[in-house]
């Protein structure tokens, strides 16, 4: 049995606010997952997990999305 000593790596991570991420991540060779972590409860939730990387990168683009309106909308109330 082989393993590799890469256990994961981060390829794109969108940042929001109080903590908030979006992170596309490669785990092992073959498979990816999308995790978020919201600022409202701090948990962090997977939102794909398998080994097709254009859904990956597609689930991806919609929550950083999400994020990034989520920001524009904090900063138009402080205004």
């Amino acid at each position: 049995m082989c393993y590799s000593s890469i256990m994961f790596e981060i390829l794109k991570q969108t940042d929001g606010v109080r903590g908030s991420f979006v992170r596309l991540i490669r785990l092992g060779a073959d498979d990816l997952t999308v995790l978020i972590r919201s600022a409202g409860n701090g948990r962090i939730q997977h939102r794909y997990v398998g080994p097709d990387s254009s859904k990956a990168e597609e689930v991806f683009n919609l929550e950083s999305e999400r994020i990034l309106r989520h920001i524009d909308l904090q900063r138009e109330a402080y205004r």
